[in-house]
C-alpha cells in the first residue's frame, strides 16, 4: 500500500505542476469518480484512477457527501478481493486489499466481517483428536481333524466320489454349451428386432424432421426480421433519450455552476465572521489534519509514545503492529483521543489504518476518535488526550 500511496502522490503533485489549466470542480471531479469505477480504475494506472481523485475531492470538498457513496463502491470491490483472497488462503494479499478498503472507507458493508474472518483464519489451527482403532478379535483355533479309522474305507469313497464328479462335470459342461447357444439366438433374435424397429422409426421420423426443420428456418428468419425491428426501435428511442437527458445534465449543471458561484460569495461575506463549530459532522469524517500553527489541541496530551520513523516511513507491518499494541491498550483503558504526529498526511493515513485495526483487535466497539499533526520532519508519534465527544479534528476547526 505504501507504494501504491505514494506513486498516487507523485501523479498527483506532477500532474498539478505540468498541466497549466484550472483544477476540475466537485462535479467534474465526481463524473471522472465514476467513469473511473466504471472503467475498474480503482488504483491504477497512476494519475487516473478513481482512489486518488477521491482523495482529491475529500481535501478539495471535505464537506461534500456525495462523495460517500463512491468510496464505499470502491471499498465494497477490495472487500470482494479480500475474500476471494481469503477463500485461496492468500492471507497476506487479502489483508493488502482490506487495508486500501480500510483506508478509503472504514465503514465499507461488509468490511468488518471480512477483518473477522480473516483474523480467524490466520488464527492457530485446533489439535485433531485423535481416535484408536478396535483391536481385531484373535481367531479362534481350528478344531482338531477327525481321525479316519480306516483307510481302505475311504479310499473306495473316493474312487467313487471322483466318478460321480466327472459324470457332473460332463454334464455341467453340456448344460453350459447349450445355454451359450441358446443365448446367442436369443441375442440375434433380439438384435434383429431392435435393428427392424428402428429402421421402421427413421422412416417414419424423416419426413417429421424435414418439415420440423422448415417450420424452424420459417421461424427463424421471421424472429430475425422482429429482433432487427425492435432494435432499430430502441435504439432510435435510445437516442432520443441521451440527447434528453444531455440537455437535462445541461441544465443541472447550469444551476449547479450557479449554486457554486453563490455558495462562494457566502463563503467570502462569512470570512470575516467567526466560524461556528459544526455539531453534525460524522466523527468518521472528523479526522482532518490539526494546524501545526496553534490550533490544535491546548491542554497536554495523557500519554505520548514515539514511534519508529523507519516503520512508519518504509511501511513495514509487522513492526509497527507491535509498538503500536500497548498504545491501543491505553488508548482503550483511558477512553482516550489521539492525534497523530507525522511528517505527511499519507504516513499519518497510513498509521490511522494500523491504529484502528490495533483497537478493534482489542475492543471492536471502541470509535477511535482522532486527528492530525502534520509537520514537515516531525519524528512519529502518538499522543493520548482526554475522551470527549468532539474529536480534535472538529476542536481546531472551531
Amino acid at each position: 500500500m505504501s507504494l501504491f500511496r505514494k506513486s498516487a502522490l507523485t501523479a498527483i503533485l506532477f500532474l498539478s505542476a505540468s498541466v497549466a489549466v484550472a483544477a476540475p470542480t466537485a462535479d467534474e471531479l465526481l463524473s471522472q469518480i465514476d467513469a473511473d469505477i466504471a472503467a475498474k480504475r480503482l488504483g491504477s494506472p497512476a494519475g487516473n484512477n478513481a482512489i486518488e481523485k477521491i482523495w482529491q475531492f475529500k481535501d478539495s470538498s471535505p464537506y461534500d457527501q456525495r462523495i460517500n457513496s463512491r468510496a464505499y463502491t470502491v471499498g465494497e470491490f477490495y472487500v470482494g478481493l479480500a475474500n476471494k483472497a481469503i477463500a485461496a488462503k492468500k492471507y497476506a494479499e487479502a489483508q493488502d486489499n482490506l487495508d486500501k478498503a480500510w483506508d478509503i472507507a472504514s465503514l465499507t458493508p461488509g468490511l468488518s466481517k471480512a477483518q473477522d474472518n480473516l483474523d480467524a483464519a490466520t488464527g492457530k489451527p485446533s489439535v485433531a483428536t485423535v481416535q484408536s482403532r478396535p483391536t481385531p478379535a484373535a481367531a479362534a483355533p481350528a478344531a482338531p481333524a477327525a481321525e479316519d479309522n480306516s483307510a481302505a474305507i475311504a479310499a473306495a469313497k473316493k474312487a467313487e466320489d471322483d466318478k460321480a464328479a466327472a459324470l457332473a462335470a460332463k454334464k455341467a459342461a453340456e448344460d453350459e454349451k447349450a445355454a451359450a447357444l441358446a443365448a446367442k439366438k436369443a441375442a440375434d433374435d433380439e438384435k434383429a428386432k431392435t435393428l427392424a424397429a428402428k429402421k421402421a422409426e427413421d422412416a417414419k421420423s424423416a419426413a417429421a424432421k424435414k418439415e420440423d426443420e422448415k417450420a424452424k428456418a420459417l421461424a427463424a428468419k421471421k424472429a430475425a426480421e422482429d429482433e432487427k425491428a425492435r432494435q432499430l426501435a430502441e435504439a432510435k428511442a435510445l437516442k432520443e433519450e441521451l440527447a434528453a437527458k444531455k440537455a437535462e445534465q445541461a441544465r443541472l449543471q447550469a444551476e449547479v455552476r450557479k449554486a457554486e458561484e453563490a455558495k462562494r460569495n457566502a463563503a467570502a461575506v462569512a470570512a470575516s465572521a467567526p466560524v461556528a463549530a459544526d455539531e453534525n459532522d460524522d466523527e468518521e469524517d472528523a479526522g482532518g489534519p490539526v494546524s501545526s500553527s496553534g490550533s490544535k489541541e491546548n491542554e497536554p496530551a495523557i500519554a505520548s509514545f514515539d514511534l519508529n520513523g523507519n516503520s512508519v516511513e518504509n511501511r513495514v507491518t509487522d513492526q509497527i503492529r507491535g509498538q503500536l499494541e500497548p498504545i491501543c491498550q491505553e488508548i482503550i483503558d483511558n477512553d482516550a483521543s489521539v492525534v497523530l504526529h507525522t511528517p505527511s498526511l499519507q504516513d499519518a493515513r497510513w498509521l490511522l489504518v494500523r491504529l484502528t485495526l490495533c483497537v478493534r483487535r482489542i475492543d471492536k466497539d471502541f470509535r477511535l476518535r482522532h486527528s492530525y499533526d502534520i509537520a514537515t520532519g516531525v519524528q512519529p508519534s502518538v499522543s493520548l488526550h482526554a475522551g470527549r465527544n468532539v474529536s480534535l479534528g472538529k476542536k481546531a476547526r472551531q
